[in-house]
């Protein structure tokens, strides 16, 4: 178990090897590492990575795609994350998404949805039609923020947005004035 102390090793072993319910196992042993203080390998104990890396083709990690990478500082890191998800993912169950049913269900469940304006991976555009499925929806684009978010920006507004969404369980009347004094993370200047 990369990441994880040793003496969580027979503990995980067992637990996984006795459960009915993997996914619920993995949770367990992913908790009691982080119950220990030991983090996982991407530094987040959250199952969502792991049903990312494992049911999107696009986020497999396999040891042999990095074979022309070993020149890399990074090289060694990175192989041992691939060997940790080669372990993890038979543990995760595939989701029916991940065997072919690309089909969305509809949901009226209120989604509040934010995005960096800068953010290269989720980029605020590939939310565009998302209100076909999600009708009572909203996403907020955080202006001058990334992938991750800074904190005091989240502090300040993202977070004031969220807490007032979740208070009401409503998106009617969230006051958004603040995105108007979120500052980017940091400055470049020419001189």
């Amino acid at each position: 178990m990369y990441g994880y102390n040793e003496d969580l090793i027979p503990a995980a072993v067992h637990t996984l090897a006795t459960a009915r319910n993997k996914a619920a196992a993995m949770t367990t042993v992913i908790n009691a590492g982080q119950a220990s203080g030991s983090p996982s390998p991407s530094g987040t104990n959250l199952m969502m990575p792991a049903a990312i890396t494992c049911d999107e083709s696009w986020a497999s990690d396999q040891p042999a795609a990095l074979a022309g990478q070993r020149a890399s500082f990074a090289y060694h890191v990175d192989l041992e994350d691939a060997k940790w998800w080669q372990v993890v993912c038979p543990l995760i169950p595939k989701s029916a998404a991940a065997v072919g049913n690309l089909q969305l269900t509809v949901s009226r469940v209120p989604v509040l949805a934010f995005n960096g304006a800068g953010d290269p991976i989720e980029q605020p555009r590939n939310w565009a039609g998302a209100q076909k499925f999600y009708p009572v929806s909203r996403d907020i684009v955080l202006p001058g923020q990334g992938h991750d978010v800074d904190s005091a920006s989240w502090q300040a507004c993202a977070g004031v947005i969220d807490q007032e969404f979740i208070e009401r369980a409503s998106l009617a009347h969230l006051s958004t004035s603040c995105l108007a004094t979120i500052a980017p993370p940091f400055y470049l200047t020419l001189s």
